[in-house]
Formats: C-alpha cells, structure tokens, sequence
C-alpha cells in the first residue's frame, strides 16, 4: 500500500513537467522543443513599448540558444538586427511564438549552427537574416506558421512561394511551391558546383548566387524572367549559361567577374542592358543582343577585353535606336552582325542561326 501511495505521490510531483512540455505538443517533424530559455542575453525595449528585442548575445555562453518568451513581464517580439552575427559557436536556435520577426544579419555568418526552430507567429524574416549560416542542416518551423514552412530541409515563405534559405542537404520543392529564389540564398556557396533549378521558377533574386566561385553549370528552366541585380557575380567557374526565351529582365551586374564565360544569348524581351551587366567577363568573346533592347549602359561590357563580336537580332536601323550611355564602350566597339534568316543579297554584316549557335554569312 506504502508502494503504491509512493508511485502515486511521484506522478502527481511530475505531472506539471509533463504539462508544461506538452501544452504546445506538435507532430514531430514539427516540434518545438521544450527546452530552458537562455540567461545573459541582451534586451531593448520595442518602438512601441509593447515589447522586447533581443539585441546581442551577451554574456550568454550557451550553445543551444533559446529564446525567452517574456522579459520583465514583457513579450519578447523580435530578433534584431545583427544580434548574434558571427556568433559561429552557437549549434542550434530555438525561437519561440513570442517572436514576430527576425531582422537584417540577425544570424549571419554563424557558420556553427546546425538546427533552427522557428515559432509559429513569425511572419517577417530578412533576407540577410541567415547569410553565411553554411552549417545548417535543418529548420523546423511549428505548425500552425501562417508564412513559413520547411520542406526538403528548405525555408519557404508560403505566401510569396520563395525560397528564403537552403541546407547544403535541402532539395528545391518541384511542386510548384517556389517560384522564387529569393535574394542572397546561395550567396558565397563555395561547395555547390551545380544545380538544376525547378521549372517552376520565375524569378532570381538579387546576389542569389552571388560569388559561388565552384558554381560550373546551372540550369534555370524554362519558365525565368528575372534576373536579379548581381545574381550570378563573382561566379568564376561558370563557363556557359542558357537563359530562356522567357527571360526579359537581367539586373545590373547579373553577371559582373564572371571571367570563365565565353558567349551569353541574350532573351528577345529583354529591353536593358545596365551597369556592369556583363562587366570583367573576361573570356566572353561573343555576344547575341536581342531588338527589344533599347538601352545599353556604358559599362554593361566593361573589360570584356576578348569581345570580338555583338550579333544583333535586328536590323542596322534597329540598332541606331537603342540609347547607348556613357564612352568607352566594349559591346558597342565590337564587330557588329545584323540578323538575316536567309543569305542577303546586299554586302554588310550579317548572321544567322546554325544549330542554335550564331555564324556569320
């Protein structure tokens, strides 16, 4: 009877541990843990008042990271900006529901964190939040999440379909859920060599792919039209690259110090070619130009020392219409063909198609 009145006497003590854990209990693939809120972290009070930010780490020695929920009777609503940058001792962060939003370079460059847990009332996380976090092999974010969702080891905002952050590990959905690579995703990659993007993507955003030196060979699918401002810079590997006749925008320095590129086509629809576009491609030697562009930057070839040829998709007088800015000018210095689909009669420069390569008649 003394037994029994024991074993009772302890589940009853326990019975609160239970409960505490298990109030917010989720399917496991996304469960929050239960875990001890983390001491010595530094705090300001929100505009508003209504609230805390985390601000830095502190004096905060732990390496599982778990963000309080209340601080001095108040919530705790956001991560701000640089609060745990470079903080490359950190393995794993949990964020609880408290947490509304995560700031620029909150995370960045904490190249030791493998785990993310993310709260389900975070609806903002910033581009830059997560970059250079190279470690990460997991997100789980809580169910109930009406913005973010994990999927193949991805982070995806569900609401604009783009794809915030990616494991080495992570697999792109090709269900249609990501339409969008969204900036700075695969900034500074060195390990990825090459990748095939889903069909589904629509758009590139800016630095996306920015200063993958190793990158050799992507293919961008069928459906692209954005190229975003710097989104393949830096890339030094990459010795070709197709863009889709969908394409019809390519940002300023989209493919700035891409110095392995030998030639680029350039998509009918595109209508600018800005600054640096193609600047520092130090080995292009051809370029095709498309009619619908009307302005070309003065420096959208700068140092492409070896640009021999500009095939252009369209008449001489075509040409005389774009708006060609700035001195000093690579593309327009260029030998220049004039597109003709049969041999012309006339004498001048001109191309065609061969095999889906451009050749001179």
């Amino acid at each position: 009877m003394k037994k029994m009145l024991f074993c009772v006497l302890v589940c009853l003590l326990c019975l609160p541990l239970f409960v505490s854990c298990s109030t917010n209990s989720l399917p496991k693939e996304e469960e929050i843990p239960c875990v001890t809120p983390s001491k010595g972290l530094v705090y300001q009070p929100d505009e508003s008042d209504l609230g805390y930010i985390v601000t830095d780490k502190g004096e905060c020695t732990d390496t599982h990271v778990v963000i309080p929920e209340t601080y001095l009777g108040k919530p705790v609503i956001a991560i701000g900006q640089g609060a745990f940058a470079g903080c490359y001792e950190i393995d794993a962060v949990t964020i609880p529901a408290s947490i509304t939003r995560i700031e620029n370079y909150a995370f960045s460059k904490c190249t030791g964190i493998k785990s993310i847990f993310l709260g389900k009332n975070i609806t903002f996380i910033s581009e830059s939040a997560l970059f250079g976090c190279f470690g990460l092999q997991e997100f789980v974010v809580e169910q109930g999440n009406p913005r973010y969702s994990s999927v193949d080891h991805c982070l995806i905002d569900t609401e604009s379909k783009t794809l915030v952050a990616i494991c080495k590990n992570g697999t792109i959905p090709t269900d249609g859920s990501v339409i969008t690579i969204g900036n700075m995703v695969f900034y500074d990659r060195l390990d990825l060599t090459e990748i095939t993007l889903p069909e589904s993507i629509v758009s590139i955003g800016e630095l996306a792919f920015n200063n993958c030196k190793n990158l050799t060979r992507i293919n961008l699918g069928g459906k692209l039209q954005r190229v975003g401002e710097a989104a393949f810079q830096g890339c030094l590997k990459l010795t070709s690259i197709y863009l889709p006749e969908s394409v019809t925008f390519v940002g300023s320095l989209a493919f700035n110090g891409c110095s392995a590129l030998t030639f680029i086509d350039i998509p009918y629809g595109t209508t600018e070619l800005g600054d640096l576009t193609f600047g520092s491609c130090l080995n292009m030697t051809y370029m095709v130009i498309p009619s619908s562009v009307t302005l070309i930057s003065g420096s959208a070839g700068n140092r492409c020392q070896r640009l021999e040829t500009v095939y252009f998709h369209g008449t001489a007088q075509q040409w005389q219409q774009i708006s060609i800015w700035g001195t000093d000018n690579e593309i327009e210095d260029a030998t220049r063909y004039y597109y003709s689909e049969s041999k012309p009669v006339a004498e001048g420069n001109y191309w065609h198609y061969v095999n889906g390569m451009p050749q001179a008649w």
